[in-house]
């Protein structure tokens, strides 16, 4: 996890769960965090 920390991903998870609902594909946040464990 080089330079993602768990603030970062609880940001990004209330940022996501915030938003209303989008159909898949619209937007990528799994994708982006799915980029991120991978690093």
């Amino acid at each position: 996890m080089s330079g993602f920390g768990l603030d970062d991903l609880m940001r990004g998870s209330e940022a996501y769960a915030a938003k209303p609902a989008e159909p898949v594909g619209h937007t990528e946040p799994s994708g982006n965090l799915r980029k991120a464990f991978e690093r």
